[in-house]
């Protein structure tokens, strides 16, 4: 009898400290929530969007055939086999050179400014085109 009174008693502390510690994790879980921590964090300010210059390039004097549009700067593929033609169309002004290959690779073929509307003197043999400040 002595060894079954000594095994519950036992157990029975096991399971009030089991108890005590699930009371104690519920509070910490249920404890409120201060409303520093409720308050909205500051927004960022906005950022405005760096201008960079844009400009269509035609394949034919005169601004027409084939078109595309060159945004921004650095080395842009443009896939057209001659650039005969640029209109500019917004931002800042910006200065070009036209290569022969692709990825701004090759002999520099033509070399000007965004500004420039209408006829290059070409047509250039061009596929790429870095646009730079």
């Amino acid at each position: 009898m002595a060894k079954i009174s000594t095994l519950s008693s036992f157990s029975l502390a096991l399971l009030a400290l089991v108890f005590a510690s699930l009371i104690a994790t519920l509070s910490i879980e249920a404890s409120p929530i201060p409303n520093s921590a409720l308050a909205a964090a500051p927004k960022a300010p906005k950022l405005k969007p760096k201008k960079v210059p844009s400009f269509t390039v035609f394949a034919k004097s005169g601004l027409v055939g084939k078109s595309r549009v060159i945004a921004g700067y650095g080395c842009k593929n443009h896939n057209l086999v001659t650039i005969g033609s640029v209109r500019y169309k917004s931002g800042p002004l910006g200065n070009t050179m036209f290569f022969e290959g692709k990825n701004c690779t090759g002999k520099v073929t033509h070399q000007m400014d965004t500004s420039t509307v209408k006829s290059m003197g070409g047509p250039y043999k061009s596929k790429s085109v870095r646009v730079y400040k």
